[in-house]
């Protein structure tokens, strides 16, 4: 368990990082690495507390839990956090045992580890994709930091999301893209994921697996969902959370999601969304729209605030919203809640492609 195939503990230093790479021959072609763990321990490569590292061109797959993990493993002694990691051009696939509603990944980063990047990476048949950080932790000290995740994919992954920042802060995810996952495509779920940047992200037809319990109805199938957080978390106190404050989420494009297309989650507080477009979204889920805010902020119960944390409401601006209404709605938000500007959310925007029929993929 507290174990890998390849375990990093080594760390480079400032301008001279320690490389692991696929070896090029003459011909310019790299040869495959595979590092397959054959589910013999949690992770088939862990970079356990060491800094300055790049790994280049390998593959993962095989782990319990995920292909490669960056930081500590919570089920084994304590282990400081990594730092200053470049994982680039590498896959992870195959991991997480199949175990359903784990959310094992093929990425990992945990604890409070900060500059992370991964660049050209591509995750599928995991239980996950790309998993930074810990859903629910509320200890912002256990979670990670300055994560990027840029020109990379996620797609086939189990039951989970295609990538996600759970709890991690001051991140960005950069044109990427993410289709036929079993959650959302990317997103957020605090609390503590704050301060982080969505941008030039394509999400399509995420689909549950029809094997499930639900049939693969689940109404998390979405394109996107930002600033997500537990109800008792945001509720219970006497600290009170929200799931992501000052979110920027720009150039997305989300279409042919069973679910929504891109939702402001509940616990989102002053999420900001510009140049985005849901279209032909809620396939297979009712009740759900194609570009909608649920941020409780500015909902009273009985005179008070439902999510005490999050009291700034969302903005959209310069978005559209198309043929969202199979068994949904096309835009729906919180009254009073959403500041609109400049939407297109019932004309038909004239797409250079034809509009399908209603409720057929595209």
């Amino acid at each position: 368990q507290c174990a890998a195939n390849l375990e990093i503990r080594r760390s480079g230093t400032n301008g001279n990082s320690i490389t692991f790479q696929a070896y090029q021959a003459p011909d310019g072609r790299f040869e495959k690495v595979i590092i397959d763990n054959q589910l013999d321990s949690d992770q088939a490569v862990w970079i356990k507390g060491a800094d300055y590292i790049i790994i280049d061109g390998f593959t993962f797959t095989g782990g319990r839990r995920a292909g490669i993990l960056i930081g500590p493993n919570p089920a084994c002694s304590s282990t400081p956090p990594s730092n200053y990691i470049l994982i680039k051009d590498s896959i992870a696939y195959g991991n997480g045992n199949g175990v359903q509603n784990s959310g094992h990944p093929g990425f990992y980063v945990r604890g409070n580890s900060k500059y992370i990047t991964f660049e050209r990476d591509e995750a599928y048949n995991n239980m996950r994709g790309f998993n930074i950080g810990t859903s629910h932790e509320t200890d912002q000290s256990k979670l990670p930091s300055f994560v990027t995740i840029r020109y990379s994919s996620a797609h086939h992954n189990g039951d989970g999301s295609g990538m996600v920042f759970a709890g991690a802060s001051n991140s960005i995810m950069s044109h990427n893209v993410t289709y036929e996952n079993g959650d959302s495509g990317f997103g957020s779920q605090g609390p503590w994921a704050n301060d982080n940047i969505f941008e030039y992200i394509v999400a399509f037809n995420q689909h549950n697996d029809l094997s499930m319990p639900d049939g693969g109805a689940s109404p998390n199938e979405r394109g996107a969902q930002v600033g997500n957080v537990n109800g008792n978390l945001a509720q219970a106190g006497p600290i009170y959370y929200s799931g992501g404050r000052n979110t920027l989420s720009h150039h997305i494009i989300a279409f042919d999601n069973r679910g929504n297309g891109i939702n402001d989650a509940q616990g989102s507080d002053n999420g900001i969304y510009y140049q985005v477009v849901a279209f032909n979204n809620t396939l297979g889920a009712t009740g759900w729209g194609g570009l909608g805010s649920e941020s409780e902020a500015g909902h009273l119960v009985n005179g008070q605030p439902y999510y005490p944390a999050v009291t700034i409401p969302a903005t959209i601006k310069n978005s559209i919203a198309y043929q969202n209404n199979c068994n949904g709605r096309n835009f729906y938000y919180r009254e009073g809640a959403t500041i609109l500007a400049a939407n297109i959310t019932t004309a038909n925007p004239l797409f250079v492609v034809p509009t399908p029929a209603l409720c057929s993929p595209t």
